[in-house]
């Protein structure tokens, strides 16, 4: 099986893409995770296992979007190569 390399720029831009949507994942999951342990004012251990419960989906939510990113990139490098 043929392995097509990813240029510098195509790296950049799939970790760029994806330090962009975790982090906007992960503060909105943080935020999530705040507003219901106060609503429900859970302790410090409820909340922490709240926050984990939560963060669990979003780290493999950032693990999709990595895989759709570096997807998305080889297609595009490939795609220009037979263009060549």
């Amino acid at each position: 099986m043929h392995r097509t390399r990813l240029p510098v720029g195509s790296l950049f831009g799939i970790l760029s893409v994806t330090t962009l949507i975790a982090v906007e994942l992960f503060a909105a999951a943080g935020a999530c995770a705040w507003a219901v342990s106060g609503l429900l004012d859970l302790n410090s251990t409820a909340s922490y296992i709240l926050a984990v419960i939560v963060g669990i989906p979003s780290l493999v939510l950032v693990g999709k979007v990595a895989r759709l990113a570096i997807e998305s990139e080889l297609a595009m490098v490939q795609s220009a190569n037979r263009g060549a």
